[in-house]
């Protein structure tokens, strides 16, 4: 005999809460159960082993389920850059298939599997079902040879389309395996590296840093955007000729455009700000306090990079050289 959903819309919040709180319970017994997702109803389980021949295309594996950004990034050891991108669409309806490990994860955003998730103490894993309604689920799950042990109803998906499911390699960019509530541009953005340098005058050693930057990251094939700016800086003044001079010597491909003050919103749109100087650092922080988790020095060791200006072309180039070796450290720790 197929499951009743039980319909959560009825319920007072207090027995809403009572009834997601029993869930999590059932769930951490071995129950199998359907739950609403914002993209739709889902089977769940503590084993994979339950549920594993549930499981559609493209993941084809049973999907972990996490509470929060910070469960995932312990449990599924991911790279810097991977962490990046789940931090940047989670929770929310992304599954993320890590080919390296085979294996699947999601943070949804939905209320109700988010509490649920949050409550229970043992892992939890899910399937797709295809399926907007908990009548509809109940009816997939029965074809594919199941019966769940419970059906939670909570009305139609927020969302019209499927999560968007994507590989996250060790090494390289995502790879959209299947489209969905999340559209292209959305995770091409949303998997672009931003890096600020942050100099005085934003004439010479942070567009040097720029340009360095930006020819390091397009030779490891890193998605990025290397920008830069001035504590003191004026609208558009362009590069000094010896700056330029260095870059030529380098082989680097010149910045683009002219100088640019320092803003709030600069800051607050780089992932990472690397200030010449501890000046220009303690300017950075004023200017934005809640970028001290992201707002380093350049240098590796904690020392300044003077300023060149007024020296002749060699300091530019022992400079520019400075400033490469500084950025080849703090790219490893980036990309790696």
């Amino acid at each position: 005999m197929r499951t009743a959903p039980v319909d959560l819309r009825a319920l007072s919040p207090v027995g809403r809460a009572e009834r997601v709180a029993a869930s999590a319970r059932a769930l951490d017994a071995g129950e199998l159960q359907i739950l609403p997702s914002e993209t739709g109803y889902v089977c769940v389980s503590r084993s994979i082993d339950a549920i594993a021949h549930l499981a559609p295309a493209p993941a084809r594996i049973p999907i972990r389920l996490f509470a929060s950004v910070a469960d995932a990034e312990r449990a599924a050891e991911l790279t810097p850059a991977q962490a990046r991108l789940v931090r940047r669409l989670s929770p929310g309806p992304a599954i993320y298939v890590l080919p390296d490990v085979d294996s699947a994860f999601w943070i949804p955003s939905a209320d109700l599997i988010h509490r649920v998730a949050t409550l229970a103490t043992s892992e939890l894993f899910c399937v797709e079902l295809d399926a907007r309604t908990a009548d509809e689920a109940g009816a997939a799950i029965e074809v594919r040879g199941s019966s769940p042990d419970a059906i939670l109803n909570d009305g139609s998906p927020s969302l019209s389309q499927p999560a968007t499911v994507l590989s996250l390699p060790t090494i390289g960019g995502p790879t959209i395996l299947r489209k969905g509530a999340y559209e292209e541009r959305f995770i091409d953005k949303a998997s672009t590296i931003v890096l600020l340098f942050v100099c005085t005058g934003n004439t010479c050693r942070s567009p040097m840093a720029e340009a360095i930057a930006r020819s390091l990251l397009e030779d490891a094939g890193v998605r990025a955007q290397a920008r830069s700016a001035g504590v003191g800086a004026s609208h558009g003044a362009p590069p000094s000729p010896e700056a330029l001079m260095a870059l030529d010597t380098l082989g680097v491909a010149h910045p683009s455009g002219g100088s640019t003050p320092l803003t709030p919103e600069l800051v607050a749109g780089a992932d990472h700000v690397f200030a010449m100087t501890a000046g220009h650092l303690r300017r950075v922080l004023e200017l934005a306090p809640e970028a001290q988790a992201k707002a380093i020095l350049l240098d590796v060791h904690g020392r300044d990079i003077p300023d060149p200006i007024g020296r002749p072309p060699e300091d530019y180039l022992a400079t520019a050289n400075r400033i490469r070796d500084a950025l080849n450290e703090r790219l490893k720790e980036i990309i790696e």
